[in-house]
């Protein structure tokens, strides 16, 4: 976490978000920040939105590879 949270407050970018682990770390560390959660596997996504559910509209979920990373923070 302290390589990737680098300022408070700050939006950022979970690329393999897998089952939400890492965003629900990030998001529990600094309660101001907000986290895009990507996976392309749809029951990833489904399993992350209901791990991740308590944290509301501090996450936005995309279901897209981060291969796309470009266009999502778009």
């Amino acid at each position: 976490m302290e390589y990737w949270h680098r300022r408070e407050g700050g939006l950022y970018l979970d690329a393999t978000a897998g089952a939400g682990g890492h965003t629900e770390a990030l998001l529990n560390l600094d309660p101001k920040a907000r986290c895009i959660a990507v996976d392309r596997d749809e029951s990833a996504i489904r399993i992350a939105k209901q791990n991740l559910e308590r944290f509301g509209d501090r996450v936005t979920f995309v279901k897209d590879c981060f291969e796309n990373m470009t266009n999502i923070l778009r």
